[in-house]
């Protein structure tokens, strides 16, 4: 078990997860959440960057764009999620 101690820490931790919602938005147009809606990633960007974002697409891939810029370590432009091995999941189930 992992404890975050630090309030940096938890905002890392939230602005990634942010950038995951808005991905999703993006790709499949998926909300995360009934509550986390499109306006509502805008404005946690724009808690982050400080910017203002417009309304649509193009709002939130800028706001996606500047999170990654924020933290490249997490999710950056190059890095890929971690799949599943078939071992991992197992059979059957």
């Amino acid at each position: 078990m992992y404890i975050f101690d630090d309030s940096d820490k938890i905002n890392k931790l939230r602005a990634v997860t942010l950038m995951h919602g808005i991905k999703l938005y993006l790709k499949a147009g998926i909300q995360p959440s009934r509550q986390i809606t499109p306006t509502y990633m805008r404005n946690a960007a724009s808690h982050y960057t400080g910017k203002k974002y417009k309304r649509g697409a193009k709002g939130l891939q800028d706001a996606l764009s500047d999170l990654r810029a924020i933290y490249p370590d997490h999710y950056g432009k190059d890095s890929q999620p971690t799949r599943l091995r078939e071992t991992d999941v197992g059979e059957g189930r």
